[in-house]
């Protein structure tokens, strides 16, 4: 399990480039039915390591420089944040702490003497007058890409009665920070490096089609120094605001004088008069369990997606936890209004301190809902809880806002474990339903491991709604990898006789594409490798998806290859098989058939980006049998997430297994005919382990990655 202070990184894997560091803040442990637990994160930048330090500073300072005062304070409280020399001299200055928070100490030298601090990903601490910090770049819509960059979203405001201008932009360039300062070229305004300054960062973790996280930068700039923010924002939008094919987030904010109040066990329903503004409030019991209810009206842009709930909060208690329930429910037109709320999701949250707000994430669970639905929201305080630690004060909760998001990699996402999907039918076409499965909305495809037992064993797979049927064998006691489409509703078909099982493994996002029924390319020549353009079908694709089936016949044959290739491995591939292939720039990729009047291939699908496919494979061998043995693919796949991977011997009854290095998964049996395709995912060094029985099973080919 991930622990809260685990240190994270996010880094451009294709630079070395750190575009995010900080810690762990929360963990939401999530557990599906059919999949397992899963566990959402929520991260802070650095700041966190300052903010760990709740109280405890009552040091006097008499007499010493800025400098010398944070290195004192740092090497005591924090000493993995380093001082150096990117923070000032500054004056001569007596300063004394009362039990104050190492925040707070920070804050008040730097209101004192008129200076701005962050702490950047590298953990160093900067310390500077405002706008005595420059950017590392500017921005510019005539970028060169080393000292100025591109922007998006540029707008911009001119405040006649100040004179003063404000505005926003983003990018993807990491080494911004609030207090810097940073000149703007666009031409079609007539700015020509207009030097403004930075008082606000927003940050975004971004999937991307190539299955790597980005990090996306909403600079907020102007030129009164009295708006400048001491901190950059934390990453804590990284799974609502990713937007997948042009889909956005929709946000549902309620406030505490909106909530429906039960007659017992209700929170108490206050107006706070605060010392600069008045706001309402929900204070819940630190003793007894209570609940409060709110409604509101699922959009109709909605696309079945999971929700995020994030409760805002504060309370006297300077530390403990406190833990929430949050229930849903979802009703149309016709249904019971008053019914019973669905299952509670929890999550617990440490205070960051007295009266400093709070927000607690209930993380990426699909409520059931349709788009138009009318729903119900319940929030209970789980006082009794042995996990709820703040005993001696109440929480008052200000809002609570939920959101709909999409958190998967638009390529390939692998389970955490997998997951048998074979249908309790046998010998027949049966319907499963992948969003019983942890497969969130909008996947467009699925990956599965399919074994059959000691004989052979039939299966099928198609998109729900197709009209294709071929259900030919593996071969006995054999296994391989394949892909199948889904539906909108997130379900296929799958036809498995009493001899097969259908593991599901993970599953894609918008980069590939499956076709409902698929295209028939077989070849027209026996024996020979023909060019097989795809462009038609597969505009701008990388590789393809294909199936292979052999109907009758008594030789059969397999080559596959990107075009261009010099690879001229086939097979006597007797059965049913699928496999991912590599295309060149014209979407042209060759088949090899040994009888193309049985040999059948089908063209089922495509993928747009995010993957690699070598133009002549690169290949490992085993140097042992019979046991799990490491293969490094980082040289040849840097940036891989998953591996395809190929394997051959042109001899059947041997076993062979491939898994990600770590796994205790131990499928180990025989491939097609002596042939196998495995879609396997690697651990973060693109390590994976494969097995092999016999000496000529020894090699395994890279035919691409994602």
């Amino acid at each position: 399990m991930t622990n809260v202070n685990t240190e994270i990184i996010v880094q451009d894997q294709t630079n070395g480039r750190r575009l995010f560091g900080g810690v762990i803040k929360e963990v939401t442990k999530k557990f599906y039915l059919k999949a397992g637990w899963f566990e959402d994160c929520l991260a802070q930048d650095y700041t966190r390591l300052i903010d760990n330090v709740e109280d405890g500073i009552s040091d006097v300072f008499s007499s010493q420089t800025e400098k010398a005062i944070l290195t004192t304070l740092f090497a005591n409280y924090a000493s993995e944040i380093h001082i150096g020399s990117d923070v000032i001299t500054g004056d001569t200055v007596s300063i004394t702490f009362e039990n104050s928070g190492l925040r707070n100490a920070l804050d008040s030298l730097a209101k004192l003497q008129d200076r701005v601090w962050y702490v950047d990903y590298q953990k160093n601490f900067h310390y500077f007058n405002v706008g005595d910090e420059a950017a590392p770049f500017n921005v510019s819509d005539a970028s060169d890409e080393i000292t100025t960059f591109r922007m998006g979203n540029f707008e911009f405001t001119e405040d006649m009665v100040t004179d003063k201008t404000r505005g926003s932009f983003t990018c993807y360039e990491a080494g911004l920070f609030s207090g810097m300062t940073i000149q703007i070229t666009n031409s079609k305004v007539g700015w020509t490096a207009r030097e403004f300054l930075i008082y606000e960062i927003g940050v975004t973790a971004i999937a991307f089609e190539n299955s790597l996280i980005k990090v996306l930068y909403k600079v907020n700039f102007g030129a009164l120094p009295d708006r400048v923010t001491t901190t950059i924002n934390e990453i804590d939008e990284e799974t609502s605001d990713i937007s997948l094919g042009g889909a956005v987030p929709i946000y549902d904010e309620h406030l505490s004088n909106d909530a429906g109040l039960p007659a017992t066990n209700a929170p108490a329903r206050s107006t706070v008069t605060g010392t600069n503004f008045a706001y309402e409030v929900l204070d819940f019991d630190h003793t007894t369990e209570e609940t409060a209810y709110w409604t509101g009206f699922v959009s109709p842009a909605y696309q079945d997606q999971d929700i995020f709930i994030d409760i805002f909060w504060i309370s006297a208690a300077a530390s403990g936890d406190a833990k929430f329930g949050v229930s849903v429910l979802g009703r149309e037109s016709g249904e019971t209004w008053d019914a019973a709320v669905g299952d509670e999701q929890t999550v617990v949250s440490t205070t960051t301190g007295a009266n400093l707000v709070n927000r607690s994430r209930i993380s990426s669970f699909w409520p059931s809902w349709a788009a138009k639905d009318d729903y119900v929201l319940k929030l209970a305080r789980k006082a009794g809880d042995v996990l709820d630690t703040i005993n001696a004060d109440d929480v008052r909760v200000l809002k609570v806002v939920l959101h709909y998001g999409t958190s998967f990699s638009s390529c390939f996402n692998p389970l955490p474990s997998i997951v048998e999907i074979t249908p309790a039918t046998p010998d027949s076409w049966e319907e499963v339903d992948l969003s019983d499965y942890a497969v969130p909305a909008g996947a467009t495809a699925i990956w599965v491991h399919l074994e059959s037992s000691g004989v052979l064993a039939r299966v099928g797979l198609r998109m729900k709604g197709s009209t294709d049927d071929r259900t030919q064998d593996l071969d006995s006691a054999s296994h391989t990898w394949a892909m199948v489409g889904l539906d909108a509703d997130r379900k296929c078909e799958i036809w498995a006789d009493n001899n097969m099982k259908v593991w599901l493994v993970g599953y894609t996002g918008s980069c590939v594409q499956m076709f409902t029924n698929g295209y028939d390319i077989t070849n027209l020549l026996d024996n020979t490798w023909t060019e097989k353009d795809v462009s038609a079908q597969c505009p701008n694709a990388v590789a393809v998806i294909v199936e292979y089936e052999v109907t009758g016949g008594s030789n059969p044959g397999l080559g596959l290859r990107k075009n261009g290739s010099t690879d001229t491995e086939t097979h006597n591939v007797t059965d049913h098989y699928w496999q991912i292939v590599g295309l060149d720039g014209s979407q042209i990729f060759e088949h090899f058939a040994a009888d193309v009047t049985f040999d059948k291939l089908y063209l089922i699908g495509y993928i747009k980006s995010g993957v690699v496919c070598p133009l002549n494979p690169p290949s490992k061998v085993l140097s042992a049998l019979s046991t799990w043995e490491v293969q490094d693919w980082s040289v040849e796949a840097p940036p891989a997430r998953i591996l395809f991977i190929r394997w051959g011997a042109g001899v059947s009854g041997k076993s062979y297994g491939l898994r990600k290095n770590g796994s205790s998964e131990n499928i180990t049996r025989d491939g097609i005919f002596g042939f196998g395709f495995g879609i396997v995912e690697c651990d973060a060094a693109q390590k994976i382990e494969a097995w092999a029985e016999h000496t000529s099973y020894k090699t395994f080919k890279l035919i691409g990655f994602a």
